[in-house]
Order: structure tokens, then C-alpha cells, then sequence
């Protein structure tokens, strides 16, 4: 199931709709996000998205197989970011590359060049810490999307060793990140709005914090000796 859901998310990612379908898509990605980040995602559904949208359930259902679908296309944006930021030259530890391509595509998110609002950030970020099925989807993404990245930087299999663990390594500081930004709680879910514009620097902070907790340092730090 986790392997048809990411396969569906990158078919959506690689077919280019025309700019009507786009605006239609746009909104109800806009929407969804906004629904995720204000009510509890277990009970968001796609007549409720349909109908915030203006749309029908078939109308959304053309764009996106299921809600979930809609949330991994943002991760998908964010994860392409961060893939145009990553370098392997200069770094000895593949999850400090990881770390620094996404440190980069979150300042973009920060400075308003990103595909990817803070909106959206948001609402992303809510759902998959909502929901387990949906962090199982997020990881698998991840991992074929940075992992096959990584493996064509450095010229090996999408199943080498140091790619693998590096990119379940960054899965894991990326889940503790949401989890400790976000909380699971109803009243976490009650006071998170789409209007946080501070998200985006939270994240980047909680990650840092994460990271450094996890494997010592974030790059550019020194170590203690």
C-alpha cells in the first residue's frame, strides 16, 4: 500500500496539468492544507475538502486520490526543493548533505522563493504528524526521493549502505522534529492556524536542535574536542 501511494504521488508529481486544472489543483492543496492545520485531520474528508474548496469530490478526486495524496504533493515540492540544494562535495557524513539541502530549501520557504508557503509548511506538517499511515507514505517518499538523489550524486545504487542509513537517519530527525513542533493533542490541533508565518523558522530551529541532539553537530558547527 505505502509503495502504491508514493507511486501515485509521483505520477502526479510528473504529469503537467494546464493552467486551469493547475489553479483547480492549487486551491485544493490550499485548502486541504488550511483543513489539516485547524481541525483534526482523522476527521477531514473530501466532501469537506470539496466543499471549502467550492469544488465536488469528483473535482478533488481528479487531482488527488485521497487526501493524503494532497499532502504528500507538498512534501513532494518540498522534497524537490531540497534535491536542488543538495551537494555531497565537502562532506564527509551523508546526513550532514541531507541536513544542509534541507536547512537551504527551508530558506527559501523563510524568503518567500520557495514553491512551498508557509501555509502549506504548516498544514503538511500537521497531517503527517496526525497520522501514522501518512508518516509511513511521508518516510517512503523521502527515502526513494533523497535516496535515489544522494545515489546519482555520488554515482552508486539507489541501495547502497551509506545512502540507506543516511536517509533513514534524516527520516528519523525530520518525524522527531514534527512530532516535538506539533504535538498529537487536540488543543495543539485547536490553536495552530495557517496564519503562523513563524512556522518555517521553527522547523529549521527544531531540525537543527534534532539533528544536534541525535548525531552531535549540525554542519558548520565544531565539535568540542
Amino acid at each position: 500500500m505505502p509503495e502504491a501511494g508514493v507511486a501515485r504521488t509521483f505520477e502526479a508529481m510528473t504529469v503537467t496539468p494546464g493552467p486551469a486544472a493547475n489553479r483547480a489543483r492549487s486551491v485544493i492543496v490550499d485548502v486541504t492544507m488550511r483543513l489539516a492545520s485547524t481541525h483534526d485531520w482523522g476527521r477531514v474528508d473530501t466532501r469537506q475538502i470539496a466543499a471549502a474548496a467550492g469544488v465536488s469530490p469528483t473535482d478533488v478526486q481528479e487531482h488527488f486520490h485521497d487526501k493524503d495524496d494532497a499532502v504528500l504533493s507538498v512534501l513532494g515540492d518540498m522534497l524537490a526543493s531540497a534535491v536542488r540544494h543538495l551537494r555531497v562535495d565537502g562532506f564527509d557524513d551523508l546526513r550532514h548533505a541531507l541536513h544542509a539541502a534541507n536547512a537551504a530549501m527551508l530558506q527559501d520557504v523563510i524568503d518567500g522563493r520557495a514553491a512551498v508557503s508557509p501555509e502549506r509548511l504548516t498544514g503538511m506538517a500537521a497531517a503527517i504528524t496526525a497520522s501514522p499511515p501518512l508518516q509511513k507514505r511521508a518516510s517512503e517518499l523521502r527515502r526513494q526521493v533523497l535516496g535515489g538523489a544522494l545515489a546519482a550524486r555520488l554515482g552508486v545504487p539507489p541501495d547502497d549502505a551509506r545512502v540507506r542509513r543516511a536517509v533513514v537517519a534524516w527520516s528519523a530527525v525530520v518525524a522527531a522534529s514534527y512530532h516535538a513542533d506539533l504535538g498529537r493533542s487536540r488543543a495543539s490541533v485547536a490553536a495552530r492556524s495557517t496564519d503562523d508565518l513563524a512556522a518555517p523558522e521553527r522547523m529549521s530551529e527544531r531540525l537543527d536542535t534534532t539533528f544536534r541532539r541525535i548525531l552531535g553537530h549540525v554542519p558548520g558547527e565544531t565539535t568540542a574536542v
